[in-house]
C-alpha cells in the first residue's frame, strides 16, 4: 500500500508497530498459535454489498475505482515499481478468490465465535 501512495494510488495508510514493523505477531487464550496482524487507517469508501451483488459486479466488469487516465498512469507506474521487488508476488483477485467455493482468505462466515 505504501509502494501504491508513493505514487498517487488512495490507499488506507499503513500503521507501523512501536518497533517499526508492519506485522505484530499476537498470542491470545484459547488460540493454540500466534496470529499476525496489521493495521491500516480507514478511509471513506462505498460497500459492494453482499457477496452476491459483488460477484455480479465482477462478472459484468463494472469498474470499482475510478479509471481517469491519471488514475490509469498512477496505478501502472506502481505496477512497474513493484514489479521490480522480487519479494512482491501479486495475488488473484477475481470472482472465485473473493467470492467463490474456496476464497483466498477463507470463507468469512468461519470466522464467526
Amino acid at each position: 500500500m505504501r509502494a501504491l501512495a508513493e505514487v498517487g494510488v488512495r490507499t488506507p495508510e499503513v500503521v507501523d508497530t512501536r518497533n517499526g514493523d508492519v506485522l505484530a505477531g499476537v498470542e491470545a487464550g484459547g488460540v493454540p498459535e500466534p496470529r499476525y496482524c496489521d493495521l491500516s487507517r480507514w478511509i471513506d469508501g462505498a460497500q459492494l454489498g453482499d457477496s452476491k451483488k459483488a460477484s455480479r459486479v465482477i462478472r459484468a466488469g463494472r469498474r470499482v475505482v475510478p479509471n481517469d487516465r491519471a488514475y490509469r498512469g498512477r496505478r501502472a507506474r506502481a505496477r512497474r515499481s513493484l514489479a521490480a521487488s522480487d519479494a512482491f508476488v501479486r495475488p488473484v483477485w477475481d470472482e472465485a478468490s473473493l467470492v467463490g467455493d474456496t476464497p483466498a482468505f477463507g470463507d468469512f462466515r468461519d470466522s464467526r465465535a
